[in-house]
């Protein structure tokens, strides 16, 4: 996950503050059919902090919520699916 980080009076700069990987076996796609809603879910899956997450909590915060290469969160997700109109 990239957010746009600005530490006090500094400019916001681009970091990569933690990424995540996806087995595709965890994702379920619901679509009855190609003109019916549906929806794609992901089961539960942790973030890993980075190096330069980490390193932007500790100039902001003193130090980061977890050590860089650990999970500061587990998410799950859900997109729902609408047919576009033709």
């Amino acid at each position: 996950m990239t957010v746009e980080a600005a530490v006090g009076g500094e400019a916001a700069r681009s970091v990569d503050l933690s990424t995540y990987s996806i087995d595709m076996k965890d994702i379920t796609v619901t679509m009855p059919s190609l003109s019916s809603p549906g929806s794609v879910e992901a089961k539960p899956f942790a973030t890993v902090l980075t190096a330069d997450g980490a390193a932007v909590f500790t100039k902001a915060f003193g130090a980061p919520p977890v050590p860089a290469g650990d999970s500061p969160a587990t998410v799950a997700g859900r997109v729902d699916v609408v047919p576009a109109l033709g």
